[in-house]
This record gives structure tokens, sequence and C-alpha cells, in this order.
């Protein structure tokens, strides 16, 4: 494995990211022409790629990702529990006062509890270096990407029509869980 630096002579990027979500990511092609690496560039021992990826890189990866997802669900559902108290009817009421509507957020409270706390724990076994805790951190970002998109779909079952629209954010949360 080397340290390759972006802006470095014959390296370019193909096109520009367009994907369905995550607006922040930049997942294109890279191309390297005629770049040259030397030694001082090297990280770790020759032939020590693997250990890096699964010891170090593949961990913070992991634990990152089911982060940003746990993230993605917890705004999903504190914008639908918002919609939900402020949409009113005529009446006076509002649609958190719909029994129906308390349950999905209920659901999407619990869903995103338990992802948390999935997370924070394969955390934990990270940190102190527990023999279970890659397998722990690839469970956890699972659970977190499902919870994720199904929080997602929630909260827009939760907004209706409206949340189909860029005016309100459940679009863009369901498009993040799915990137």
């Amino acid at each position: 494995s080397y340290l390759v630096r972006r802006d470095q002579a014959g390296i370019s990027f193909d096109g520009a990211w367009t994907g369905l979500g995550m607006a922040g990511n930049s997942s294109v092609g890279m191309r390297f022409e005629d770049v040259e690496i030397d030694d001082s560039a090297r990280i770790g021992p020759l032939g020590g790629a693997a250990e890096l990826v699964f010891g170090v890189v593949a961990p913070y990866f992991l634990v990152g990702l089911a982060a940003v997802n746990v993230g993605i669900a917890a705004a999903a559902a504190r914008a639908a529990t918002g919609h939900a108290q402020g949409r009113t009817y005529p009446d006076g009421s509002s649609l958190a006062e719909i029994q129906a509507i308390q349950h999905a957020l209920a659901d999407m409270d619990i869903a995103v509890r338990s992802a948390r706390l999935a997370v924070r724990d394969a955390a934990r076994l990270g940190d102190a270096g527990d023999a279970s805790a890659l397998v722990a951190l690839m469970e956890s970002k699972l659970i977190a990407t499902e919870t994720a998109a199904k929080v997602a779909r929630r909260a827009l079952e939760v907004a209706g029509g409206r949340g189909y629209t860029p005016a309100l954010p459940f679009e863009r949360h369901l498009r993040d869980s799915l990137a």
C-alpha cells in the first residue's frame, strides 16, 4: 500500500458524482498514468496490505458508515415526528394524535436506538481490540444500513404526499439511505 496524493502528476479523476444520494460522496474513477512512487510513500511493511485493510481501514470504514446510516435514520425519524406534530387539521387536532402514526413514530425511534446501540457496542469492541470486533462491526454496518432505509421509508409514509417533494427532507433521507 502506498500513499498517493490526489494532486500528484499523472493522477486524474473521471467525471463527477451524480448518484442517487450521499451528495457529499465523491465516488468517481481515478486514473494513474506514469505515476512515480518511491518506497518513502509505502504504508506499512511490504506485503502487509491485507493486514492494513482488514486491521485498520475496514474497521474505521465500517463503523463510520454505520454511524452515518444511524444519523440518516435519526434525522428521518426526527423529521417525521416534527411533521406529525405540526400537521394540524381544521378541528385543531394533529397527525401525531392518530394512533397508527404514534405507532409508526415509536417503531422508528426503537429502530434508531437499536441500531445506535449496535454501532456503539461494535465500536467499543474495536477500541478494546476484541477478536470479535470485525464481525460485530460488519453486523452493525448491516443493521444500520437496513435501519436507515426502513426508517426513511416509514418516515415518508408518515409524511404522506408532501413527503415526496424536495420541500421536505424525506425524499433526501430515503435517497441517502439507499446510497
